[in-house]
């Protein structure tokens, strides 16, 4: 009788140190879990970072571009005013050569 007590005294102890391993286990897998977790969040943060400076900046030259354009057409009516002006003096003064000649 003493021998089976004994023996069920040693399952039960084994028994008890199982139960606390697996509970041991389970704890980290669940911490595993919850740390996966933040990993992911932290990664998933990063990407939407990322795209929203990538949008920023594709705003942003698009922006350049644009005053780019806008540089460029200034630029291409200053020059077509600057050659009318030409234009212009050269007409007038074929204007005065002519009237010159005719006067002479």
């Amino acid at each position: 009788r003493r021998r089976v007590e004994m023996r069920r005294a040693q399952m039960e102890a084994r028994l008890q140190r199982n139960m606390r391993q697996a509970e041991k286990i389970e704890e980290q897998k669940r911490e595993a879990f919850f740390q996966r977790e933040v990993e992911h969040e932290q990664l998933r943060q990063q990407h939407l970072e990322m795209q929203a400076r990538e949008r920023s900046l594709q705003r942003h030259q698009a922006d350049l571009q644009e005053q780019r354009r806008k540089m460029v057409l200034e630029q291409a009516k200053r020059d077509e005013e600057s050659r009318k002006a030409e234009l212009l003096g050269k007409f007038e003064d074929e204007d005065e050569n002519v009237q010159r000649v005719r006067e002479a």
